[in-house]
């Protein structure tokens, strides 16, 4: 156990320690009473039962049961604490899971999928905090009955006290013998779990498919295949634990023995007496089966081991770039700084709303932004149209931050990107995506999170002007309505109706529509696209559309081809100049017709 990361891992605690040390407390206070009781049997046996001194008796049968309504009380006090601390070491460390998780760069959560940062979130917090408040207070109990019953067996007979030693540090270092094969396998079962959670959550997200192409028997055989895995670790795991902990009983049934056989000379040769014997042997039994109990931990604490150094690596991941900027002392967490071409004196013109300076974006080893130059005066809408793939969404999240920009440099109203914090680009930018997400919860609260400190008349009157009144002036709850998950008892324009209405709410300066209108059908997008007219009016917006008639309303039209602006214009420029252009607006007109019959 690496105990220098554990400790790390406390700083993310609140580790309540009045409580943790009182419950730990207890735990010494219950171990040294219960140690008592070995002691009054030998004095029954010597004094009682041998020597007939039955005055003692029921004094002794009223401490021994004093003993035990004491450890009952206190045990049921420290089981209490613990399961408390241990419920909140488990929520402290999945809430720092949790905003780590924030972040990180995006990219890394879509190309890895959900299930491996759920088991953060989940099994590993979980794991951590057991650690703390199971197995380590395991650990301390046993320790502490172990090293104290043998202090006592030392001073009875240091001859017996001697042997037991040796043969406790041997029992203690056996189970390293099996470290690596449980390490190994502890590890090959944490991956085929993962992995078997990644093949669960596939089937759940593609049921549609699976039912409709009738593929539960394809389902059925993959699953098996996948299965033999973990069936295979998962059992040599056990194995492993199984060998050690057997082992380790049957090499104490040995030493028992031949304490036994030890004991009964002493005995016999009045070197001890039979009372002090029985107690030396139920004290020895204390100390060898606290043994085995450790021994029976040493599987767990390699699972646990693992799960706390991936929880430390995940904690100490690299964070997006705009969350390691500095604090500008009033909790924005930005350092604003001027771009260098743009000077405050008199009479200079006011800076573009966006100004892009031969942007390079490289995700793995592609190249997805090549040498982009685009400069956006303030208030304008800009179209950028292309090809399917041809960057416009990698261009608009490496906007909003979550793509790592490998050179070139992008200024928004003259400041460097580069100083903003995560913060400061949240509240500059508002986006509405293709395929917006909803939160279970009322439409009120889904459009509440656009700006949490908006009034409840400021919530409807942008639920209003995203056009979202019929639809509100239906529902027997009107705005108090709750939603199911991801919103799916909702039209696909009532979920862009309703982000759009965050985004009234939010009042950014620039607007970021990526293809807002692509899945729905015309009466939908008729009610979406007079809600994003309203929405633009008086913003610096960008977006990427199939309507040919917002296209031909922009200010500028910016043609995008594997990453890198070929042409841009009018749309009566770019349809004499482009022959890419042509056939889109071609493309677009046939799918404009289309729909209309």
């Amino acid at each position: 156990m690496k105990i220098r990361r554990s400790l790390k891992l406390l700083k993310n605690i609140n580790t309540r320690w009045p409580l943790l040390i009182t419950a730990y407390v207890l735990v010494l206070l219950i171990t040294g009473v219960t140690l008592v009781n070995p002691l009054l049997f030998a004095f029954i046996i010597d004094h009682v039962l041998l020597k007939g001194e039955t005055n003692y008796l029921i004094p002794i049968l009223l401490l021994g049961l004093g003993i035990a309504v004491f450890n009952c009380v206190f045990s049921i006090v420290k089981d209490t604490i613990f399961r408390y601390l241990d419920i909140n070491y488990t929520l402290d460390l999945r809430d720092a899971a949790l905003r780590h998780l924030r972040k990180i760069p995006i990219l890394e959560i879509e190309k890895t999928g959900p299930t491996k940062f759920q088991n953060f979130l989940g099994l590993d917090t979980a794991m951590t905090s057991n650690f703390i408040t199971r197995i380590l207070v395991e650990w301390f109990s046993n320790a502490s009955v172990l090293f104290i019953s043998l202090g006592i067996v030392f001073f009875m007979d240091w001859k017996l006290g001697s042997i037991a030693i040796l043969f406790v540090i041997f029992l203690i270092f056996f189970p390293r013998f099996f470290k690596r094969p449980l390490l190994k396998y502890s590890q090959k079962v944490r991956e085929h779990n993962e992995e078997n959670g990644s093949y669960l959550l596939e089937c759940m997200e593609g049921s549609k498919e699976i039912r409709i192409l009738g593929l539960e028997d394809w389902e059925s055989k993959r699953n098996k295949i996948m299965y033999k895995g973990i069936i295979k670790v998962s059992t040599l795991d056990s194995l492993f634990r199984s060998v050690s902990n057997n082992m380790s009983g049957l090499i104490i049934s040995i030493i028992i023995i031949a304490i036994y056989w030890m004991g009964s000379y002493l005995t016999g040769s009045a070197v001890i007496s039979i009372g002090l014997f029985v107690a030396v042997v139920s004290y020895l039994n204390n100390s060898l089966f606290r043994v085995l109990s450790i021994n029976s931990f040493y599987g767990d604490l390699q699972a646990t081991n693992l799960a706390i150094q991936r929880l430390d690596d995940f904690l100490q991941s690299p964070v997006e770039a705009h969350f390691r900027t500095a604090d500008d002392g009033n909790g924005r967490g930005f350092t604003p700084t001027a771009a260098p071409r743009v000077d405050d004196s008199p009479g200079e013109e006011e800076p573009k709303a966006l100004e892009i300076m031969g942007l390079n974006v490289t995700v793995g080893n592609k190249r997805i932004i090549s040498d982009m130059n685009v400069s956006i005066e303030k208030n304008k809408k800009i179209a950028f149209v292309g090809l399917s793939g041809s960057g416009k969404t990698s261009f608009y999240k490496t906007l909003l931050g979550f793509m790592p920009v490998e050179s070139g440099e992008i200024f928004v109203f003259g400041e460097n990107t580069k100083t903003f914090s995560r913060d400061r680009i949240n509240s500059m930018m508002g986006v509405v995506f293709q395929d917006s997400f909803i939160f279970k919860g009322t439409i009120h609260e889904n459009i509440l999170i656009g700006n949490l400190q908006a009034t409840e008349e400021e919530v409807y009157a942008a639920a209003c002007n995203a056009n979202l009144k019929p639809l509100l002036d239906k529902l027997p709850q009107g705005i108090f309505t709750s939603i199911h998950n991801k919103g799916l008892d909702l039209s696909g324009g009532e979920r862009q109706r309703i982000a759009i209405a965050r985004t009234f709410l939010k009042k950014p300066q620039i607007l970021l529509l990526d293809e807002p209108t692509s899945a729905l059908d015309q009466l939908s997008e008729y009610y979406v696209i007079d809600a994003l007219d309203k929405l633009m009016a008086k913003k610096t917006t960008l977006i990427s559309t199939h309507r040919l008639g917002t296209i031909k309303n922009a200010d500028l039209i910016v043609l995008l081809d594997n990453g890198r602006i070929v042409d841009s214009g009018t749309h009566d420029e770019l349809m004499n100049q482009s022959a890419l252009y042509y056939t889109l607006v071609t493309h677009y007109q046939k799918e404009g017709e289309n729909a209309a019959t």
